[in-house]
């Protein structure tokens, strides 16, 4: 037998055996794999602040099912988290609804060692009142609902909303964000609300309240970029980072009239995050999705979808505005803003008041279940299929409880 003949039966037992580890291996694989695909995370979240395809992305690569069940406001959020956390393995909250959530222990505590990148969350958002050291939640995303002033038209910014609502110029071209928290927020800034109009539960005066601001101050119920571009809106609230988008392109078509305006009298630094329930019987997997969301591919779709400034450091920044990250936070002068928690715009007489006078930016609403289609036109009209047809989420009728 010559030398090529040793070799072949050295050789072919070897093969054999390293063929036959791999296919069994492979096996073992698709059985997990399998075994995953029936594990279902059920993910609760505000409509329009979590991408589609990282629920798509994230089946794709970890095999298992998660389901997206978002609902249209924060009442919507903060009343299904009190009535029903148990029915979800991870759960979106904000800034100014957290402080009681944790009290009440709904959320987990979460385990670093499952989470490998968590010195990502950054540092720029830690030691905040709202759990400082990310021991129960992670954040996502943040803002601070500033304003984008038209320099061209309405000169330079002023000290404070006062003296920007009393300019005669931008009458009828001031917008704010349609959100229950910002609404009430401006309205006490600019006097039209005192807090004993909501204590007190005047509805007659708070509905006039309402009607009132809103006949003078319009809400931005359409794109935001069309209503700068358009001249419609002169100064319009936003967050931070969507209007790093709309700074860029004005600054791409040097038509340089925007600026970015934190008034004296203080805007809104809220912060967006997920945990795990603590009624979850899925704690390990639960991590799995916490640390996917730790990814840079998963930092670039959440701004990409919304604009929203990233709470999570990238290890590289690829298309990110300046202002679209963390570490923006550092030159804001801590002087012109707040955090609010607990806030009364929560509360239950304030909510009802909104559905009656502005059912068209506040109206009430149902849950809903979201697949993973990529699409979000496609995924928000299949997410719209109703989980109870006479179920509408309601915030307990009291005052003391809600935030």
């Amino acid at each position: 037998m010559n030398w090529l003949g040793k070799v072949f039966l050295l050789i072919a037992p070897f093969s054999f055996i390293m063929g036959t580890w791999w296919g069994l291996r492979k096996i073992e694989n698709q059985i997990k794999n399998q075994n995953r695909s029936k594990t279902q995370l059920k993910l609760l979240y505000r409509k329009g602040t979590i991408p589609p395809e990282t629920l798509s992305d994230f089946t794709l690569k970890s095999g298992l099912q998660i389901l997206g069940y978002p609902v249209d406001s924060d009442e919507a959020l903060f009343a299904e988290i009190v009535g029903h956390p148990d029915k979800y393995d991870l759960i979106q909250i904000f800034s100014y609804m957290a402080n009681k959530q944790i009290g009440l222990k709904g959320f987990a505590k979460l385990k670093p060692q499952l989470l490998a990148d968590i010195s990502k969350a950054s540092a720029d958002l830690s030691n905040l009142s709202i759990d400082p050291e990310f021991e129960y939640l992670l954040p996502v995303t943040w803002g601070i609902n500033g304003y984008l002033w038209n320099t061209e038209i309405a000169g330079p910014p002023p000290r404070n909303l006062h003296e920007a609502f009393d300019n005669q110029l931008l009458k009828g071209k001031i917008f704010v964000l349609p959100q229950e928290t910002e609404l009430f927020s401006l309205m006490q800034k600019t006097g039209f609300l005192s807090p004993d109009t909501i204590d007190q539960e005047r509805s007659d005066g708070l509905e006039s309240t309402v009607h009132q601001f809103l006949a003078q101050y319009r809400v931005a119920s359409q794109s935001i970029q069309q209503l700068w571009t358009t001249g419609q809106g002169l100064l319009i609230q936003l967050p931070n980072g969507p209007a790093a988008e709309i700074l860029s392109v004005a600054k791409t078509d040097k038509t340089d009239k925007a600026v970015f305006w934190i008034p004296e009298d203080k805007s809104n630094l809220w912060v967006s995050y997920i945990g795990i329930s603590d009624s979850t019987q899925k704690y390990s997997e639960a991590h799995e999705f916490l640390s996917y969301l730790l990814q840079d591919n998963a930092i670039q779709l959440f701004v990409r979808f919304n604009g929203q400034a990233t709470a999570i450091t990238p290890f590289q920044d690829g298309q990110l505005k300046a202002m679209q990250l963390p570490s923006y936070l550092r030159q804001v002068s801590l002087s012109r803003i707040e955090i609010p928690s607990e806030a009364p715009s929560l509360n239950s007489s304030w909510q009802r008041t909104l559905h009656r006078v502005a059912p068209e930016y506040f109206a009430k609403y149902r849950r809903g279940e979201e697949s993973n289609e990529p699409n979000m036109e496609e995924q928000e009209n299949h997410s719209e299929k109703e989980l109870d047809q006479n179920a509408v989420l309601e915030i307990e009728d009291t005052t003391e409880e809600s935030p």
